[in-house]
């Protein structure tokens, strides 16, 4: 097990970045991959570029780390639900071979930020299983704060901005 002094040293070693997916990264981005055995809640990200495609307001994006594509996110505007000025990362996933690296919670901050960017942006949301607890331990050390259940049984987890 690393001690936190060497995790952050590693941390700022890496240069992470999020890219639009494009025809350059669209093969490496669907050919990532999570822990065999993992319960697959994730939709692929295959079928999460093709629905970005037909719905605009998705914002999907390539997790690299350094010049490697090493994950995957998808945001979105909920201005379908009338509240324009949230938004939903409802997509996120880092290949099995690059987590527990600190990667994931690095591409989080900065989709945060790019949120924070837009115009008019209040609030990030993002939703998991209630039972699990590396996600949750994941979300509220980022900052993310427990608003209850949805309409799936999913927690819904939120950010001020």
């Amino acid at each position: 097990q690393r001690k936190p002094y060497e995790i952050n040293k590693l941390l700022k070693s890496m240069l992470i970045e999020l890219r639009e997916v494009s025809l350059e990264n669209f093969d490496q981005v669907v050919k990532l991959k999570l822990p065999k055995g993992a319960k697959r809640n994730l939709a692929s990200n295959v079928y999460s570029i093709a629905t970005s495609k037909y719905f605009p307001i998705y914002q999907p994006r390539a997790i690299y780390c350094d010049s490697l594509v090493v994950g995957f996110l998808m945001y979105t505007s909920l201005s379908n639900f009338q509240k324009p000025n949230n938004y939903l990362i409802f997509r996120f996933m880092v290949d099995y071979q690059h987590q527990r690296k600190g990667i994931g919670r690095l591409a989080l901050l900065k989709a945060i930020e790019e949120i924070r960017q837009i115009e008019n942006a209040e609030k990030v949301i993002v939703n998991y299983d209630p039972r699990n607890e590396i996600a949750k331990c994941f979300y509220k050390k980022l900052g993310f704060i427990e608003v209850g259940l949805d309409e799936n049984n999913e927690m819904v987890a939120e950010m001020a901005l």
